[in-house]
């Protein structure tokens, strides 16, 4: 219903969007000079929505944040209204969840890398000392501490020194699964069963791989999300000055020695499948 309301943000694919709904998480997204207009409108229409439907909107959950990207300035959104209720107002570069992302309106993923490493952190240090068997807390890792990084991997703009550090992690807790000296070189953790080491997946082996999942799952339906997919793929092809999707991820790949973070996810997904990887996109991508 919102959808017929106006405001939206308009993808060079043309297509416009101007709500997210997922379950009960809602985002509304208006651009423009009249951008503070279009979200009242849309607010009201939510909460008129709401009042037929009988369900009520939790005000403490609510937020609201604006930015004008030319001007580089927070745009006030105090003015804002869900019925006789106001959300909260967040500045730019203050981090909001949805669906479990940390984001800011401003752009950044720092907030979600670091919620990652501290959130890893903690629980690596419960397990000094356990009374378990080596092998179930090695499961307890990869289940519970791994699983962290997987869920925001592909989209939290990790680089070469990020990566590292979440590596260093996982280090830290297989040693303490296995109940091996913090002194342990890595390379045990690190080295295949072959080689009498652990065998712990790399974090570059973990966002690769989450990364094309989600790059199969955007492309999966041909819907509005494929179409803007393949519009951003072949700018982003074609700003390498190349061709197709596999001359993109050669030059990516001799270009760049180190893994650097990117705010464009076909970008990040070149940067993934050009690691010595021979993967065919070019007919699922055709525009």
């Amino acid at each position: 219903m919102a959808g017929n309301y106006g405001g939206g943000v308009q993808h060079g694919s043309g297509v416009v969007t101007n709500n997210l709904c997922f379950a009960d998480d809602t985002t509304l997204i208006t651009e423009g000079r009249r951008s503070l207009l279009h979200m009242n409108v849309l607010l009201d229409c939510m909460h008129q929505f709401c009042t037929w439907a009988g369900i009520r909107i939790n005000m403490s959950k609510s937020e609201a944040t604006a930015y004008d990207f030319r001007r580089q300035v927070a745009i006030p959104t105090a003015s804002l209204r869900i019925g006789e209720g106001k959300p909260t107002c967040l500045l730019p570069h203050e981090p909001f969840k949805y669906l479990g992302l940390r984001l800011k309106v401003a752009g950044g993923m720092e907030a979600e890398r670091m919620y990652v490493i501290r959130r890893s952190k903690e629980l690596t240090a419960c397990l000094t000392k356990h009374q378990y068997h080596p092998q179930q807390i090695h499961w307890v890792v990869q289940t519970s501490i791994v699983s962290i990084f997987r869920y925001s991997a592909a989209l939290a703009e990790w680089d070469h020194a990020s990566l590292t550090a979440i590596q260093t992690v996982w280090a830290q807790a297989q040693k303490k699964a296995w109940k091996l000296p913090a002194s342990t070189p890595v390379v045990t953790v690190m080295a295949g069963q072959a080689h009498s080491g652990i065998d712990m997946p790399t974090a570059e082996y973990t966002i690769t791989r989450e990364t094309i999942g989600l790059m199969r799952q955007c492309t999966a339906l041909d819907d509005d999300l494929h179409d803007m997919i393949k519009i951003d793929m072949c700018q982003t092809v074609l700003s390498l000055g190349v061709q197709t999707i596999q001359e993109a991820q050669d030059e990516l790949r001799w270009k760049e020695e180190s893994w650097n973070s990117t705010t464009f996810f076909t970008e990040h997904f070149l940067q993934c499948t050009g690691r010595g990887m021979r993967v065919v996109w070019d007919s699922i991508l055709t525009i």
